[in-house]
């Protein structure tokens, strides 16, 4: 966008997190710049602009966008929506409307299709599309920009796996983190992988943050002032990034740089790989400094305000290291929107202004352990075994005993990693839980009668609700550290 607006001569402002107005409007929303692109918001995918363009050149400008996506991404798709403002619209009705729209155009758009392979051309093996010369591809859409070392060894590729090569090739964090060099020897069962092949693939999306800009921008604004709620906008925009992106790459480069690598961090949305067995610790450690890292709005004088307003939901996809990264990131989101599901359940009140109260999602965690073989949809594969999941568990600063709190999950694989002489005992529960509840019930029975635990061991398969209390933590026996 900032090179097209560039090359059209047009005015532009994208240093949107320093300025507290809109600089291209003034009283009354009249257009004070004309063929002026100002950004509002940037993050996550999600790109908000005020635009004092003609529609003519918004919509060709929406054009170039797009082949832009296609030319190098080759599958992802970009939908724009456009409001025009009206003299005394407030921002928060401006900013709902644009988002309907666009809900609208998402909704007739067409689902972007790769070019399926014909029976007279090659195909790729991997991914079935069809092989295409990339030498000329490159001169025709990438102005020859391209090193030849990027496609040297084949003649033919799909444009997909070329425009990753390049992607490749122009970033200089590939291969330069030390957990690459651990995955490998995973990979190849090296004498550095201590026999355990597995890693984990997280991803961590924010609780209604949508919901959360929308009752900022009025917060401080009642009377519906533009630029006031512009400035709120800005301001806890800014504070979203701060929190999800500042805040966690300093902690991936200051503690986890040995074991996790950072895929994704844009807007709220945070994904990365580590060793299976940081997997729980570390999310678990991210999810609460998102809760901790919020501060009062500016100019708050009101002590009876909450202070903190963020919280999360993960989705912990733990994998063997050969494993696709496609699929353990789709299963990951997917056990991210069902701790979401169980999120927007419990819900806390936060008063932000005497008029304005926020009900804000708790935070929770899911996880799904894949072995080998066809993985099924979460929800088809858990279908059929309810009674075994306690998952999502609730992530807080507040440890409760409560066994849906992950705070007890972990205990709970404590005292069974830490309790000598038991392995055989636990990996017992682990396989009557996956049998039948009768079978459970008779080893609990002969286990209770044997004082296996001790007598401070809650001797019962299934909680008040018929869920397995001891299935989860016999599944991460193997998959838990504490992350140091």
């Amino acid at each position: 966008l900032e090179s097209y607006a560039k090359e059209n001569g047009y005015t532009t402002f994208f240093d949107w997190q320093n300025a507290e107005e809109l600089r291209i409007r003034d009283e009354g929303n009249k257009v004070k710049i004309k063929n002026a692109i100002e950004i509002i918001y940037n993050g996550g995918g999600n790109l908000l602009v005020a635009t004092s363009l003609k529609k003519e050149e918004i919509d060709k400008m929406n054009r170039h966008l797009q082949v832009q996506f296609l030319k190098h991404s080759y599958s992802l798709s970009l939908a724009c929506a456009v409001h025009e403002l009206n003299e005394n619209e407030s921002y928060a009705e401006a900013r709902k409307a644009v988002k309907d729209e666009l809900n609208d155009v998402k909704l007739r758009m067409s689902e972007v299709v790769l070019g399926e392979a014909l029976l007279i051309t090659r195909i790729d093996s991997i991914t079935g599309v069809t092989l295409s010369d990339v030498k000329k591809y490159n001169e025709m859409y990438l102005g020859n920009v391209i090193k030849k070392e990027v496609f040297s060894d084949n003649k033919k590729l799909s444009v997909e796996q070329f425009l990753k090569r390049v992607k490749c090739s122009e970033s200089d964090k590939i291969g330069s983190c030390k957990l690459d060099d651990i995955i490998d020897k995973k990979r190849k069962g090296g004498k550095d992988s201590n026999g355990k092949s597995m890693i984990a693939v997280v991803h961590i999306d924010g609780n209604d943050m949508g919901a959360m800009i929308n009752n900022y921008s009025g917060m401080l604004s009642e009377n519906g002032d533009f630029d006031e709620e512009i400035k709120n906008s800005r301001w806890i925009s800014k504070v979203i990034d701060d929190v999800f992106n500042k805040k966690i790459e300093r902690l991936f480069k200051d503690k986890y740089s040995d074991v996790a690598r950072l895929v994704i961090n844009s807007g709220d949305d945070i994904t990365f790989i580590c060793l299976a067995e940081k997997a729980i610790a570390i999310t678990k450690e991210i999810m609460i400094n998102i809760e901790k890292e919020f501060l009062a709005p500016k100019g708050n004088t009101n002590p009876d305000l909450e202070q903190n307003r963020f919280s999360s939901c993960a989705g912990i996809c733990f994998v063997h290291a050969h494993f696709p990264f496609y699929k353990a990131y789709e299963i990951a989101e997917e056990v991210c929107s069902n701790a979401k599901v169980k999120a927007k359940l419990n819900r806390t009140e936060i008063k932000l202004t005497d008029k304005i109260i926020y009900s804000r999602p708790a935070s929770y965690i899911d996880f799904e352990i894949c072995g080998a073989g066809v993985i099924k949809s979460i929800d088809e594969s858990r279908e059929d075994n309810k009674h075994l999941f306690i998952r999502p568990y609730l992530v807080n600063d507040h440890f409760s005993d409560e066994i849906y709190h992950i705070g007890s999950l972990i205990n709970t694989i404590n005292f069974f990693k830490n309790t000598p002489d038991i392995r055989s005992n636990v990996k017992e529960i682990r396989n009557t839980y996956e049998k039948n509840p009768v079978y459970s019930t008779l080893l609990f029975e002969r286990l209770k009668s044997r004082q296996t635990f001790g007598n401070k061991f809650v001797y019962e398969p299934f909680d008040e609700n018929g869920v397995a209390r001891y299935y989860d933590a016999t599944s991460l026996i193997d998959l838990y550290e504490e992350a140091k």
